[in-house]
């Protein structure tokens, strides 16, 4: 088996192979996973903005034990991280955060943990235009 056991754990505890690590993601990394499954990405994200912007407690989910009160406050917060309007009225706020949510920081916590033993070079690959 390549994993035997918590990926987390076996890095923050250095039982890795310590060599140097090369580590990127790119700027807007959801939309490779939308577009193949979607034939217009714009009414995905237009449902996707709705339901975080009507309820933000769904931003939270079920990650953390909070209240519902304080995942909405949390939600908000993390929204204006992103924009200081609605995902219904930045859609390219929502894609960086399901692109942070789902990729960048996972990377760049692993980044993190493995620079503790090895050297690491993390790269953000970004197209604009």
């Amino acid at each position: 088996a390549l994993l035997t056991g918590s990926f987390y754990e076996a890095i923050s505890k250095g039982k890795i192979n310590k060599v140097p690590t090369m580590l990127t993601f790119n700027s807007e990394e959801e939309l490779l996973f939308w577009k193949p499954a979607v034939t217009d990405v714009s009414l995905l994200l237009e449902a996707r903005a709705k339901y975080y912007d009507n309820d933000l407690s769904n931003i939270i989910r079920n990650k953390f034990n909070m209240t519902k009160q304080n995942k909405v406050i949390a939600g908000r917060k993390i929204r204006q991280i992103y924009t200081n309007r609605t995902f219904q009225e930045n859609f390219p706020g929502l894609v960086k955060f399901f692109s942070d949510e789902s990729f960048t920081t996972a990377i760049t916590r692993h980044a993190k943990l493995q620079s503790n033993y090895t050297d690491v070079y993390l790269g953000q690959f970004s197209y604009q235009g």
